[in-house]
């Protein structure tokens, strides 16, 4: 923290006990972690959804797990035995390669889409998970708020969002979170060292990137950390220019295959028609599943009729057109996304339905899930700004959280967009935890004297 923080604040951020913040407490917390989320992948039956074919497991991921799988390549985000997807689309960009490839082997090793593969695959989820756990706890030293560090750690370990994604959610939010985080430690651990450290730095930021290319919104914040750090501009700048190398060097393959299967250097394929599905007379702010090519006949194909970045430009277009014919009805749904980003969605108004018809309202997980969004959001939020006021390290989180987001508001929200992000809201609102406490103790003794 700065020099002129009071002495109130200071203790939240005062270097916790050698024993807590030594190898133990990071063993603790990773096992710990761990053990929760290996019961609740037995609790939550979290491999039985693997018998319903790839699409229910895992959506586009597992499709494409699938393809990998089979010697079909880089294909098919929406192959299941239903007419029309019983088709096939062939090669696809639509998501990054890393996780869909983490799918596959976990295919691999579990002799196809049995459950033992989908044991595997949780498995490996929740290890990455307990191990984002141990690194938000090292993050809180790098950032100066050692303390706080540790009680998001243990926040981590039992926060009910962190649990479900690692044990039952086949998606990339876990290991995107992990990277995440694993970049912010390492721009803060490495941002005064040498020309190796920056090419280490690059690869990382690069191998991030393929897990989910939405990563790339914190490269300014990322940026900016360096740059504040640095001894010289021209020995920064050096530095920046070995990192941005080893990026290109690991982004590279991808970029050139998207470019001979796909026709466009871009490491997704598919913003236009997020925009497109955000954005039309239906909209409510929401993903519209009816719009999507992966639940709409019509839209897949069309789709396959006219290739995946043909299909792509076009709905960039119709987006673009209904924002231009609709910029009052735009603004009012960006609005409800950002909303809907930092707060979630009241069960009381929440029309969903599951599978077995409860509504959002009468379900109790959906109550605890909204619960702890809602106050993840606005403590992370209030700490940031705080914090902020005080410290680089504030500034440089309330950054992430308005960058990171951007997008979101512009295509749709959902609750699971903003996980990547949740180790430094939760980072943030133990910091502001620890300081109000801090304060409220000095009022305390003060008034007592």
């Amino acid at each position: 923290m700065n020099a002129h923080t009071d002495s109130t604040a200071s203790s939240a951020t005062r270097a916790p006990s050698p024993d807590a913040d030594g190898a133990r407490a990071g063993w603790w917390i990773f096992l710990a972690a761990l053990v929760l989320r290996v019961i609740a992948v037995f609790v939550l039956h979290s491999t039985d959804k693997v018998h319903a074919g790839a699409w229910d497991f895992g959506y586009e991921a597992a499709c494409i797990a699938r393809s990998l799988y089979d010697g079909e390549g880089f294909a098919g985000p929406w192959t299941r035995a239903v007419a029309p997807w019983d088709l096939g689309s062939g090669a696809t960009g639509w998501l990054c390669p890393i996780y869909p490839g983490l799918v596959a082997g976990a295919l691999h090793l579990g002799g196809g889409l049995t459950s033992t593969a989908a044991l595997i695959l949780f498995l490996i989820q929740s290890l990455i998970s307990s191990a984002t756990c141990v690194l938000v706890l090292r993050l809180g030293r790098a950032l100066g708020a050692a303390r706080a560090g540790l009680l998001a750690a243990w926040v981590l370990v039992f926060l009910p969002a962190s649990i479900w994604n690692a044990s039952h959610t086949v998606w990339d939010t876990t290991l995107a979170t992990f990277a995440l985080v694993s970049v912010t430690l390492a721009v803060f651990a490495w941002r005064r060292a040498g020309l190796a450290a920056f090419a280490g730095l690059g690869a990382a930021l690069g191998l991030a990137l393929l897990v989910n290319a939405a990563l790339l919104a914190l490269l300014p914040a990322w940026l900016w950390a360096v740059w504040r750090a640095r001894s010289s501009a021209g020995a920064c700048a050096a530095r920046l220019a070995v990192a941005a190398v080893a990026m290109l060097v690991v982004l590279m393959p991808w970029l050139w295959r998207n470019q001979q299967e796909l026709g466009v250097l871009k490491l997704r394929t598919n913003l236009g028609v997020e925009l497109a599905v955000g954005n039309n007379d239906a909209a409510n702010g929401r993903f519209q599943v009816s719009r999507h090519p992966s639940n709409s006949a019509a839209e897949f194909l069309r789709y396959r009729a006219l290739g995946e970045s043909a299909y792509n430009d076009v709905c960039l277009a119709e987006g673009r057109e209904w924002i231009a014919n609709h910029p009052e009805r735009f603004t009012e749904l960006c609005l409800l996304r950002a909303t809907m980003f930092w707060f979630g969605v009241n069960p009381l108004v929440d029309e969903r339905v599951d599978d077995a018809g409860r509504t959002a309202a009468s379900d109790l997980f959906s109550w605890i899930k909204y619960m702890t969004f809602l106050a993840v959001g606005v403590l992370g939020l209030a700490g940031a700004i705080v914090w902020a006021g005080r410290a680089f390290e504030g500034r440089f989180l309330l950054g992430v959280f308005a960058v990171f987001p951007l997008v979101y508001y512009f295509v749709h929200a959902l609750e699971r967009y903003r996980f990547p992000i949740e180790p430094l809201l939760v980072l943030s609102a133990a910091w502001f935890a620890l300081d109000l406490r801090a304060r409220w103790q000095a009022r305390s003794v003060s008034s007592s004297r």
